[in-house]
């Protein structure tokens, strides 16, 4: 059971064009109201070589939750990783750079 699962976890990975940062501290956590409705950006101590930050989407199914990770990890100066598309689609709109859209965060 255990080897399914960390299959089908590969599966669904590269299924999706995703990236992941470095284990990193969030280094600025910003929310815009008015943009998207409350879409949330956030940059690391560590960038990777596609996303230079991410974003979280106000109607993403989970982003009460994410953003409740987010804002722990922030306050508690927890390492995290974050896994991004990457796909120009999944680019943040009010981005010069390319802040990749959130696909899972953890923790350290």
């Amino acid at each position: 059971m255990k080897y399914l699962f960390l299959l089908i976890l590969i599966f669904s990975i590269s299924v999706f064009a995703t990236e992941s940062s470095p284990w990193s501290n969030i280094k600025v956590i910003q929310s815009y109201p008015d943009y998207g409705g409350g879409d949330v950006i956030l940059t690391l101590d560590s960038s990777s070589s596609i996303c230079k930050g991410f974003w979280l989407k106000k109607d993403s199914p989970g982003q009460e939750t994410t953003f409740s990770m987010l804002l722990s990890a922030y306050h508690s100066k927890t390492k995290i990783k974050v896994w991004g598309h990457t796909d120009d689609s999944s680019k943040w709109p009010g981005s010069v750079k390319h802040f990749c859209r959130i696909y899972t965060v953890a923790y350290l």
